[in-house]
């Protein structure tokens, strides 16, 4: 029994400790298959990774202890090949002129007891090249730094994608720029040295905005604030300075990185494009003038009013702020006298003494392209010497810049300038001045043709005079061969005249009308005096012999070129509408009308004045005459328009 009751006590001692025992092992095998489990975790998320873990001493050979799968497809090895570096070391794989700088920025990061971060090449087993990018950190024993473990990812692509972007900015045309918002360029590619002159290391020094032209600060600084409030801004213009100190055009389309702090540009040197346009508008500027100054040499009727208008066509068409035009006088001074302007006023040109002679006051352009007969150009009034004495003149206007362009006679001796001048730089370029040569050549012919038919007009005007006194003198003849009659063609004339001005018929008519009434009696210098003057009764035949007057006065002057049908107008001036005249019978609109106006005041005169074969009757018989035979052998208005004169008492003989 004591035996016995000795082993039930030893059994009950050695359950409890077996118990805890099975407990534990119980709980280690599930700490075990929790760890295993966290293992295959862990190795399935290292092995989802694009890049590679490893563990490695920290030694020059970079000795691994542990490297995950992605070892091959980064370096060619597998895991195996680098562990205690069975076949190759990872140091070894380390291009050889990137290992020093990597091992030193490691070690300078386990100094500072920081994480480290490095780009830089590994030699891959098919003998190509990947760049990579790691990322690790040191582990620390008692006695120092023992271990490196980190991260490696392969950025070949994105580092080839990273010098593609670098090379395009690098060689690309176009200007591309970083800036930040404090107002300086951050990074420059090499065309803004090409394009401005300055080094980047220049332009990335002073605020950008000092290279902007004063003129275009503002406009450009809004743009700035449009950037940093997150707006984009395309196609905006502005000048930029040179280091030349002249000033290129830019087109600037900019994105703005409000988070970064920064704005991306990408620029266009447009200088070029914009002196095109400027010189295409300067050319069209220049054909739109010639072509109405041309239109002005065939409409405008003399030579100042082509002037004037050749003046206000440069202004207004043209766009040119004053143009004026200045004829060679040939007084004590020769002095230049101003004959037609456009753009200024009188007192423009009391400021302007000119004159053309080799002194000092005819140094000028106008002076010089009157007496060398060539065109001269001033491109800056400020600048040019021979502007001295009109430089505060030209300011005072506004005026930079003058072109003087000679004008000529029919013999080719110049007579004229033509000054045409600009407000701002480069106007007057090669190809606009040429048409400009042209305009003033196309004035100077302009000028002779109109000076060439007024000398025309001026013979013709004399030989007309010449021949209307012989004409005239003729009809006096012919009135002293019947004194009865003196003075008769002149009242008639008078009289005529009057009834086509009340016809309201022109003033060419009119003097057509004058002068066939002055002579309309021509042809009665075929008739014998005693006829003419014979107070008695006229014979059947001596009648008939006053009948051929109209006939006779025709063949007399049928061959004088007269601009109005003189010869009809005397040979009609006795035909009546209703065709009981003579010598021709002809009626109503067969007669000129300005025959039947002379036959009205002919009546009219006749009735009024005394004849050998009766006393004067007064003008108010022969108004009576005419109303009679209104319409039937009168014309109506031509009666009407005289009725009219005589009762309002507008018209009395002299």
């Amino acid at each position: 029994d004591c035996s016995s009751k000795t082993m039930t006590g030893s059994g009950q001692t050695l359950r409890g400790p077996v118990k805890e025992h099975e407990r534990l092992t119980i709980q280690l095998d599930r700490k075990i298959k929790d760890l295993e489990s966290t293992r295959r975790s862990f190795i399935t998320l290292i092995g989802n990774l694009r890049g590679m873990v490893y563990r490695c001493r920290n030694e020059p050979d970079w000795t691994m202890e542990y490297i995950s799968d992605a070892c091959l497809d980064i370096t060619g090895y597998p895991p195996q090949a680098l562990i205690e570096n069975n076949e190759v070391s990872y140091g070894q794989l380390i291009h050889e002129d990137d290992r020093d700088r990597v091992n030193e920025q490691v070690q300078a990061a386990l100094r500072e007891n920081r994480p480290f971060e490095t780009e830089y090449r590994l030699k891959h087993r098919d003998g190509s090249i990947v760049w990579v990018w790691e990322q690790g950190v040191c582990t620390h024993s008692g006695s120092g730094p023992e271990r490196l473990e980190g991260y490696v990812s392969d950025i070949t692509q994105r580092r080839k994608d990273s010098m593609e972007r670098n090379r395009f900015f690098e060689l690309t045309l176009d200007m591309l720029c970083i800036a930040g918002i404090d107002g300086y360029f951050k990074h420059l590619n090499p065309s803004w040295s090409r394009v401005l002159g300055w080094s980047n290391d220049e332009l990335m020094a002073r605020p950008w905005i000092e290279l902007v032209h004063p003129d275009d600060r503002d406009a450009t600084k809004k743009v700035g604030v449009a950037l940093v409030e997150g707006n984009q801004v395309l196609s905006f213009k502005n000048r930029c300075l040179h280091k030349d100190g002249s000033y290129r055009w830019l087109s600037w389309d900019s994105m703005p990185l409000p988070v970064e702090g920064l704005m991306y540009g990408a620029v266009r040197d447009i200088t070029e494009e914009i002196n095109s346009q400027k010189k295409m508008s300067q050319l069209n500027r220049a054909l739109r003038v010639l072509s109405a100054g041309n239109r002005a040499l065939v409409r405008v009727g003399d030579e100042i009013s082509l002037l004037k208008e050749m003046c206000k066509v440069l202004v207004e068409e043209g766009g040119y702020p004053i143009a004026w035009v200045g004829f060679a006088v040939g007084d004590d001074i020769n002095s230049v006298k101003p004959v037609a302007s456009a753009g200024v006023n009188e007192s423009f040109f009391d400021e302007l003494d000119t004159n053309w002679d080799d002194t000092m006051c005819g140094e000028g352009p106008t002076s010089t392209a009157l007496r060398t007969g060539e065109p001269q150009l001033v491109k800056n009034i400020q600048n040019d010497p021979t502007m001295a004495r009109w430089h505060d003149f030209a300011m005072s206007h506004g005026l930079t810049a003058l072109i003087s362009l000679p004008l000529f006679d029919r013999t080719g001796d110049s007579i004229g300038v033509m000054n045409i001048y600009g407000v701002h730089g480069g106007v007057f370029i090669p190809e606009e001045m040429k048409l400009l040569e042209e305009l003033a050549n196309d004035l100077s012919y302009g000028i002779g043709t109109h000076r060439l038919q007024a000398d025309k007009m001026q013979t013709e005007t004399m030989l007309e005079e010449s021949l209307l006194q012989a004409i005239q003198a003729i009809a006096r003849t012919v009135e002293k061969r019947d004194p009865y009659t003196a003075g008769h063609q002149n009242r008639v004339a008078q009289l005529a005249v009057a009834i086509a001005t009340e016809m309201n018929m022109t003033e060419s008519e009119i003097d057509g009308i004058r002068l066939g009434a002055t002579i309309h009696d021509i042809g009665k210098i075929y008739v014998p005096a005693e006829i003419l003057n014979r107070p008695g009764r006229l014979t059947d035949h001596e009648f008939g012999l006053i009948k051929t007057h109209p006939e006779v006065g025709f063949e007399i002057v049928e061959g004088v070129p007269f601009p109005w049908p003189i010869a009809e107008m005397v040979r009609q001036h006795h035909e009546r509408l209703d065709g009981s005249g003579y010598p021709q019978g002809l009626k109503g609109e067969e007669i000129l009308l300005e025959a039947r106006i002379m036959a009205v005041a002919d009546v009219v005169e006749a009735i009024t004045s005394h004849r050998p074969y009766r006393p004067a009757l007064g003008i108010e018989a022969g108004v009576e005459e005419i109303l009679k035979r209104r319409g039937e052998w009168f014309d109506s208005q031509a009666v009407d328009a005289c009725v009219r004169l005589v009762k309002e008492g507008r018209f009395q003989f002299h």
